[in-house]
C-alpha cells in the first residue's frame, strides 16, 4: 500500500501552495465531515477562510456545543486551483490501515475543540465497526480528490491585545481544501479460513470494489456475512449496513449505487457545480501565545487510538461470551468471574476514552506509562477470554 507515499505527496503539494502565500505555522488539517458531524444543531453552512472554530465542552458530564463569538481574522483570501487525485482498491488488514485510510483525527485539534466529548474520531469509530479475524476479508475503495483550496493570508487580529490570553485555545480556519473524500468498506464474513487465504493471495487487481465483490462470489463462494461501511465528504454521509447471506445481491447493489453517486460527484466538482468543503486547515487564532505550538507525538496518538479500538472489539467478545455462559452451568461461567472480567473491560476503556480526550496535554512519560498499563490489562483479558473460549468449544453439543 503506498498510503504513506500519498500522505506525503498531499502535505508536500499543500506546503508549496502555503509558502506562496505567505508562512504558516501550526496549522492542522481536519476533515470537514469530522468536524461539521460534531455539531449538527447549526452546522448548516460550512466555515469560511479565517472564521472562528466553535467547539464542544463538558457541563456537568453533558457534552455542550459552544460557538465562537471572535470576528474573523483579518487579511485576503486567495483561491488557487489546486488539483491533486488519488485512487485506491486495497485489502484492508488491520486497524492501522483504516487509521491510514481515512486519517485519524488530530490529538491537539481534538482536545482543543472537545471531539471526543460526544463520540470520537471518524477513524476510531470505522475501524471498531470492522472485524479483524481469520475468516473475514475487509477491502476498501478509497477516492480521493482535490480540486481546489482557499487559503486566508495572515491579517489583523480583531481584538485589543490585552484580550489575547483570554483566547489562547481559540482556532480558526486558515485554508479550506475542496473536493471529495469517498471511501467503500466491504468486510466479507466466510465458513472457512482457507476462503480467505485464496482471496488474500489473488493477483485481481480491479478498479472499482463491485468488481472485486462478483470475483470473490465467482472465486470462493457468496459470505456468511457482509457489512458495508460508506464514507463521504461530499454527501456528509456515515453509515453501516449489515447484510446476511441470502441478501448477497442487496449488498452489491448497495455498493453500486455509491459507485454512481462517486462519479457523478466526481463529474460535478470538476465542471464546477460543486464546491464541498473535504478539509479545514485550523490554526491558532491568537498564533503569538497559543499552547498549539507544543510538538504532538503522533506515533503516541496513533498507539492509544489503536488501544481504543482493540478495547471495544475485546469488550464485544467478552459479551458473546457471557451470552453463551448463560446457558451453560460451568465453575468457568460463573456469573462472579464474568461479571468482573465484564466491569474490568469496561474500566479500561473508560479509562482509555478519558485520557485520549486530554492526550496532548500529556507529558510523553505520561503517555507511555498509559500505554504500557492498558496493552497489559488488555493482553490478560484477552488471555482470560481464550481460556474461557477453549472450554466453551469444548462443550458437548445439545442434541436437538
Amino acid at each position: 500500500m503506498n498510503t504513506a507515499a500519498w500522505n506525503f505527496l498531499e502535505k508536500f503539494i499543500l506546503l508549496c501552495s502555503l509558502i506562496k502565500c505567505g508562512t504558516v505555522s501550526q496549522t492542522t488539517d481536519i476533515l470537514a465531515l469530522e468536524y461539521s458531524r460534531k455539531f449538527p444543531s447549526w452546522h448548516n453552512t460550512s466555515l469560511s477562510p479565517g472564521q472562528c472554530v466553535d467547539k464542544l465542552t463538558l457541563l456537568h458530564g453533558t457534552p455542550i456545543y459552544t460557538r465562537c463569538q471572535l470576528p474573523k481574522r483579518g487579511g485576503a483570501v486567495i483561491s488557487q486551483t489546486r488539483v491533486v487525485k488519488r485512487t485506491q482498491n486495497v485489502m484492508v488488514e488491520d486497524i492501522g490501515d483504516v487509521f491510514r485510510l481515512v486519517g485519524l483525527c488530530n490529538s491537539a485539534v481534538a482536545s482543543s475543540l472537545g471531539l471526543l466529548h460526544n463520540g470520537d474520531c471518524l477513524a476510531v469509530e470505522i475501524a471498531g465497526n470492522l472485524t479483524f479475524s481469520k475468516k473475514t476479508y475487509i477491502r476498501a475503495y478509497v477516492e480521493y480528490h482535490r480540486e481546489s483550496v482557499d487559503i486566508k493570508q495572515a491579517g489583523k487580529i480583531h481584538i485589543p491585545a490585552p484580550m489575547w490570553q483570554r483566547h489562547i485555545q481559540e482556532l480558526y480556519s486558515r485554508y479550506i481544501n475542496y473536493g471529495m473524500l469517498e471511501i467503500i468498506f466491504v468486510e466479507m464474513r466466510f465458513p472457512r479460513k482457507n476462503q480467505v487465504q485464496r482471496l488474500e493471495n489473488s493477483n485481481y487487481r480491479p478498479k472499482l470494489i463491485s468488481d472485486w465483490m462478483r470475483f470473490s462470489t465467482t472465486e470462493v463462494g457468496p459470505p456468511r456475512r457482509l457489512k458495508v461501511i460508506r464514507l463521504s465528504t461530499s454527501q456528509k454521509e456515515f453509515s453501516i449496513e449489515t447484510f446476511k447471506k441470502k441478501k448477497s445481491s442487496d449488498a452489491l447493489d448497495t455498493v453500486l449505487r455509491y459507485e454512481s453517486v462517486i462519479s457523478h460527484t466526481r463529474e460535478s466538482i470538476k465542471r464546477g457545480h460543486m464546491k464541498p468543503p473535504l478539509t479545514y486547515g485550523l490554526s491558532p487564532y491568537i498564533d503569538k501565545v497559543s499552547r498549539l505550538k507544543k510538538p504532538v507525538d503522533k506515533s503516541s496518538w496513533f498507539n492509544i487510538s489503536k488501544l481504543q479500538v482493540d478495547a471495544n472489539q475485546v469488550l464485544r467478545n467478552q459479551r458473546r461470551l457471557r451470552k453463551r455462559c448463560k446457558k451453560l452451568k460451568i465453575p468457568e461461567c460463573s456469573v462472579t468471574i464474568t461479571k468482573s472480567m465484564s466491569k474490568g473491560l469496561r474500566k479500561t476503556q473508560r479509562t482509555i476514552h478519558s485520557n485520549r480526550i486530554k492526550w496532548a496535554k500529556l507529558t510523553k512519560t505520561e503517555q507511555s506509562k498509559i500505554i504500557s498499563d492498558v496493552m497489559r490489562k488488555l493482553k490478560k483479558f484477552r488471555r482470560q477470554q481464550g481460556a474461557l473460549g477453549k472450554v466453551l468449544r469444548n462443550q458437548p453439543k445439545k442434541r436437538q
